[in-house]
């Protein structure tokens, strides 16, 4: 008997627990609010900086005081995630260089980074850099041609007009 009475408590415990995620309206409020939970929106992600265009600023040099000079880049998409970008340096003279520039979205901001090699034969060699583009600065840090520094730009003039 005391084994039937068991099964009987049981059978009774599990009737009581499956009517608690019921509420008086068949347990459909719980579906609601699963649905009302559903239609809120995501926030709405912000689109990414636009790169490409034309930039101006200066390039200083951490390793040797008072060297430093102006810079410029033109930016042009070529690819989701992917830019070349010009950048004319002023140091003595003025010389460009066109690199491929591969970035990362990271909030307002696209994260771009790598090694370059601009020539033996210029003398430059290899450089390493990092920076980041928002909607009104292109900044970072480089390395390399026995320097380091950083370069800070924002959008020319007529860029910011055509926005």
């Amino acid at each position: 008997m005391a084994r039937g009475g068991g099964v009987w408590v049981l059978a009774v415990m599990l009737w009581a627990l499956a009517g608690c995620d019921k509420d008086d309206d068949g347990g459909k409020s719980k579906s609601r609010e699963a649905e009302s939970r559903n239609d809120k929106a995501a926030p709405a992600v912000p689109p990414a900086p636009k790169v490409e265009g034309a930039w101006t600023g200066r390039w200083q040099s951490a390793s040797h005081k008072g060297h430093g000079g102006g810079l410029d880049c033109v930016a042009k998409q070529t690819g989701p995630d992917a830019w070349t970008a010009t950048f004319t340096a002023e140091f003595g003279r003025t010389k460009a260089y066109t690199i491929p520039l591969e970035g990362k979205r990271d909030g307002d901001a696209v994260r771009f980074g790598g090694e370059v090699d601009i020539g033996k034969e210029k003398g430059e060699g290899k450089f390493t850099w990092t920076g980041k583009a928002t909607a009104t600065e292109f900044s970072g840090t480089y390395e390399g041609g026995g320097d380091k520094g950083t370069f800070s730009m924002q959008r020319k003039q007529e860029e910011k007009a055509k926005e």
